[in-house]
């Protein structure tokens, strides 16, 4: 997130105004020390352009290692 915001030449204080965050929230965002929930995901993504999963890899990549893939169910499916 924190590249996002430097790609797009903002500091804190400007996302946090524009998006309706305070500062120190976002800056727990991005120090990892805090975990957005869906809305806060959706909202920052969308303020960024870019998707959920690039703004958020770890929380996606997380995810995504929990879930169990049965190849076979995607085969009876098909």
């Amino acid at each position: 997130m924190q590249l996002e915001r430097k790609n797009a030449g903002k500091t804190q204080d400007q996302v946090a105004l524009e998006t309706g965050y305070s500062s120190v929230f976002i800056k727990k965002l991005e120090a990892g020390t805090e975990n957005p929930g869906r809305d806060t995901i959706f909202i920052l993504s969308r303020y960024y352009g870019v998707s959920p999963e690039e703004l958020f890899p770890d929380i996606f990549l997380d995810l995504y290692d929990r879930i169990p893939i049965n190849v076979n169910e995607k085969n009876e499916r098909s």
